[in-house]
């Protein structure tokens, strides 16, 4: 769980990294979430 890394941008990363939702994570760009991986 990286919520301490959830800041700005990485903000709707976080949120789908946690609620796992693919709504937020088509809203939100890819880069984002290989930046998390």
């Amino acid at each position: 769980m990286r919520k301490l890394q959830c800041a700005g941008q990485y903000y709707c990363c976080c949120l789908h990294y946690t609620a796992l939702l693919s709504l937020l994570l088509l809203l939100c760009s890819d880069t984002c979430a290989a930046r998390l991986h």
